[in-house]
């Protein structure tokens, strides 16, 4: 069985946050909402939806809402996401362009 991926993108202009918000659609089956592409020192990551919680020793532990039974799965989604964003920015020059043609 093949893995079909499908991303929407809503991108984020705001300072320390993330650079955007993700939507997966899984072989149209799966529809994964909150995953965040985060811009860190390496480049650019991306983070599962999940909560936080803080253990006995006060030490804070992520917890992911969704996860991975394989890397290569993981990586593929990954991929696709940022694939997806990097297209979203690629786009959005002419977005501004045809916004400013219009008024």
């Amino acid at each position: 069985m093949s893995i079909q991926i499908t991303v929407r993108i809503n991108k984020n202009g705001k300072e320390n946050a993330p650079r955007a918000f993700a939507s997966a659609f899984i072989n149209e089956i799966f529809h994964v909402d909150g995953i965040k592409v985060w811009q860190n020192k390496t480049g650019l990551s991306v983070q599962m939806p999940g909560y936080s919680k803080k253990g006995s020793t006060g030490r804070t532990f992520y917890n992911p809402h969704f996860r991975y039974d394989a890397e290569s799965a993981q990586n593929l989604l990954n991929e696709e996401v940022l694939k997806a964003y990097k297209q979203a920015i690629a786009e959005q020059p002419a977005e501004k362009e045809a916004e400013e043609q219009t008024a």
